[in-house]
């Protein structure tokens, strides 16, 4: 099993612990960092019968485990960060990012490029209290997954102009929905997006509102790639890191929902 250690997310109900632990077998980690770290956290981990999937106190060898390996969360060192900027930029679009370092400060100056911080002071029952904070984000996260598979992996949509033929679109391969007209595009995770004959309110009614939102008159967002919410925006996980405007018409009925209030106390 592995286990990604995150601060400041939400509480874990305790009688779910069973359930997270067999859960963590769908998380796979990296360590990034100086040697010194690498025992202190990976020491840490053991105390939980957990371990992380692999570590490395060398960048190079890092980006390579990382595109064989495309782990789940990634923990990387203030150091490689302050040097690698462009290669980070890479790692943030495909995994989530935890930045270690000594002053937690630094998190804030990088808050916008990582996912939370572990200071590299931490006692061990700071770190089982972050822990703990963990395995409720994924509890979360599993639970949602696990969800959506269960009502529908896939919705059938018509695709635009004449003669258009039906495919399949599996929820978790979305990023975005945009309205064009009287036309969407399906916009996927990553390649070209998809002309398709419907509507924006058609699109809400086939999408699980547990995981879709829309937050503009002309966006429906997938919870799964939420980044980040800043201001009046949210941030998709994405290569580009889209940008998104949330609609003052949505924004009560977006935020007011359990996975968003989470992410935006965060």
């Amino acid at each position: 099993m592995q286990c990604p250690i995150l601060i400041g997310q939400s509480g874990l109900n305790i009688g779910l612990h069973s359930f997270i632990f067999c859960a963590l077998n769908m998380v796979t980690s990296l360590i990034i960092a100086e040697s010194i770290t690498v025992v202190k956290l990976s020491d840490f981990l053991k105390n939980f019968s957990l371990a992380a999937s692999e570590s490395t106190s060398e960048f190079g060898e890092g980006l390579r485990l990382l595109n064989t390996q495309k782990p789940s969360l990634v923990y990387v060192d203030i150091c490689f960060v302050r040097e690698h900027y462009a290669e980070i930029k890479e790692i943030k679009a495909n995994s989530r990012l935890i930045l270690i370092s000594e002053d937690i400060t630094d998190y804030v100056e990088f808050r916008w490029l990582v996912d939370d911080c572990l200071s590299k002071s931490a006692s061990f029952e700071e770190f089982k209290r972050s822990l703990l904070d963990c395995l409720a984000y994924l509890c979360r996260i599993v639970v949602a997954t696990s969800q959506e598979v269960s009502l529908d992996e896939y919705f059938i949509v018509k695709g635009g102009g004449k003669g258009g033929q039906d495919f399949k679109i599996k929820f978790t391969d979305i990023l975005f929905i945009e309205a064009y007209g009287n036309y969407i595009k399906i916009h996927p995770i990553s390649g070209k997006f998809k002309v398709v004959a419907a509507t924006m309110k058609a699109s809400e009614h086939m999408l699980p509102s547990e995981f879709f939102s829309r937050v503009h008159k002309s966006r429906i967002i997938s919870h799964f790639r939420i980044l980040s919410l800043k201001d009046d925006y949210v941030y998709l996980k994405n290569k580009e890191q889209t940008k998104i405007l949330i609609g003052k018409f949505y924004r009560r009925s977006f935020f007011s929902k359990e996975d968003i209030g989470k992410i935006r106390k965060n």
